[in-house]
């Protein structure tokens, strides 16, 4: 089985979120991290505000390095993205999508 099958549930994104990521200027692999962790969290109703997730489960189902996961998560800290709390991780959302820096 392909480890990116392993996400088993639908999600519904709101337009607003994917209207924000789209507005932003993402590498890849700011993409690919940020789309995992939205399927993490958005997996459940209601919603998880945070979830602990390791980076190492992340490279891992990713096929990404784990020192790229760590820089990629830190890149989405300071684009005021993602936001971490020890290793629980939440998106930034509903009205605060302003805050997501557009320019880093």
């Amino acid at each position: 089985m392909n480890k990116i099958n392993s996400v088993k549930k639908d999600i519904y994104l709101p337009n607003k979120i994917i209207n924000a990521i789209i507005a932003n200027h993402l590498s890849g692999y700011e993409y690919r991290v940020l789309l995992y962790l939205m399927s993490q969290l958005y997996d459940s109703i209601p919603r998880k505000k945070f979830k602990k997730i390791k980076q190492l489960e992340i490279a891992n189902l990713l096929g990404i390095q784990k020192t790229h996961i760590s820089r990629t998560i830190k890149y989405l800290i300071e684009k005021n993205i993602v936001l971490r709390n020890n290793n629980l991780y939440s998106i930034q959302e509903n009205t605060a999508f302003w805050k997501w820096n557009k320019n880093k």
